[in-house]
């Protein structure tokens, strides 16, 4: 191609690329604007799916009804609107890991960890926040998981990471010659102690609304009543359904001889 006139590919392991690389792969095979529609059908479906499929590995088809409508209600966000790919593939890697963990915590063994490392490895190299994300959980479940063995999930689940060692020194060592990181918020708290002034906080940069909270699609007057119509809220509902369901579970299960 022309381009390469100009460009070169930049080879080291960095977040970010696994998406560019898969849609390099698509070109190959379709047009641009067919490699972008299979993009966004890939980052929709399958945040959607390895929600489910994540639920699936914990509590087989207990729920499955509830947890449904609401992993449909997470694929359908704004980072998918704007074209946020790589976060996205990397949401997906992070149920299809803890999944994987849950499956496999009882019968660790070699294949187990280097298919888990390999699951790791391609979480962060689609994006640094779900892939500290990953992290965080996978040691919330080694630390946290009933049943006897812990000290073995820990270490093997150690050894799982290990590869993002070498991984992360690069990427903090190319971080250090772009100059000094400087986080500014963009919203401020007006007061702190004010529900209705967290409730404007969190709304702002809300991800799961892909509109105004007043508006809906093709409709030209606004009303507050189509707050209920939004992906929030209707992933609040469903949480506040799934943790009653849990709990109604619980006390049958004490409850019954």
């Amino acid at each position: 191609s022309w381009v390469q006139d100009v460009y070169v590919v930049n080879w080291t392991p960095l977040p970010n690329v696994l998406g560019h690389l898969l849609l390099t792969a698509l070109l190959q095979m379709v047009s641009a604007h067919t490699a972008d529609r299979l993009m966004m059908t890939f980052t929709s479906v399958g945040l959607a799916s390895a929600a489910l499929w994540l639920r699936w590995q914990v509590a087989k088809w207990k729920g499955m009804t509830l947890a449904s409508p609401l992993a449909v209600a997470l694929a359908l966000n704004c980072m998918w609107l704007w074209g946020f790919y790589n976060f996205l593939l990397g949401a997906c890697l992070f149920a299809i890991t803890l999944g994987y963990w849950w499956a496999g915590r009882e019968h660790m063994g070699v294949r187990w960890a280097i298919i888990l490392a390999g699951l790791v490895v391609l979480g962060y190299l689609c994006h640094l926040v779900s892939s500290v994300l990953t992290i965080v959980g996978l040691i919330i479940l080694s630390l946290t998981t009933p049943g006897p063995g812990r000290l073995a999930r820990c270490s093997w689940t150690a050894i799982t990471l290990t590869p993002l060692i070498p991984l992360g020194g690069l990427y903090y060592r190319l971080m250090q010659n772009a100059g000094e990181l400087r986080p500014v918020w963009r919203i401020s708290l007006q007061n702190r102690w004010s529900p209705h002034a967290w409730y404007q906080y969190l709304e702002a940069e809300n991800p799961l609304n892909l509109l105004d909270s007043r508006a809906f699609p093709f409709i030209e007057w606004t009303s507050a009543w189509f707050r209920l119509l939004h992906a929030s809220s209707w992933v609040a509902v469903g949480l506040i359904l799934l943790v009653i369901g849990t709990l109604f579970t619980r006390t049958n299960q004490e409850e019954s001889p």
